[in-house]
């Protein structure tokens, strides 16, 4: 008789564990996830965080020191005193606007010049915030940018304007892209 009793709690427990393990349809049981990947959305969010980084606008760009002092800026967390290192500058150029400085003795002419390093000129800077308003990509491949921005400048004033921002795509770039201009208007 015990035998009989343990026989049948033996089938019976087989059949819990069959019920237990048997699969189920997870697929009914998940809500639909909708995957499809809105590119004007991650390019926007690319390029916010570029322009929200970036401290060259308007006339810089014509001007290497500028681009190079306006750049640093940006950097200011990893200085060494009056100088940050030349290869984290460049690392930054490149990844920002394309291009490296291989002599930085001819930058700032008149200042401190360190093997190896970029000097920091003294100034005051402001800073940008960006919220988008548009993206339109042009014929050429490049994106043109239209952003509201807030400027807080370092003596306290602040101010908006709108900034119009001309993109490339540099696939060697940490963002994919690179900033050919950027405009306060």
């Amino acid at each position: 008789m015990k035998y009989r009793v343990f026989r049948i709690l033996s089938v019976v427990l087989v059949f819990v564990f069959a019920l237990a393990l048997k699969p189920t349809n997870l697929s009914a049981q998940k809500p639909e996830i909708n995957t499809a990947i809105d590119y004007s959305k991650v390019l926007e969010t690319r390029f916010l965080n570029m322009l929200n980084h970036n401290f060259v606008y308007s006339e810089d760009y014509k001007n290497i020191n500028d681009i190079v002092n306006n750049s640093a800026v940006a950097l200011l967390g990893k200085k060494n005193g009056d100088y940050i290192e030349a290869e984290v500058l460049n690392t930054y150029l490149f990844n920002m606007y394309g291009f490296k400085i291989d002599d930085f003795s001819k930058i700032n002419d008149g200042f401190n010049f360190k093997e190896g390093f970029a000097y920091i000129s003294p100034r005051g800077y402001a800073v940008y915030n960006h919220t988008a308003e548009s993206i339109t990509e042009n014929p050429d491949g490049t994106f043109t940018f239209l952003t509201n921005v807030e400027i807080k400048t370092h003596d306290s004033q602040s101010y908006n304007l709108s900034c119009e921002t001309v993109f490339v795509k540099n696939e060697k770039s940490i963002f994919g892209y690179n900033i050919v201009v950027s405009t306060l208007i």
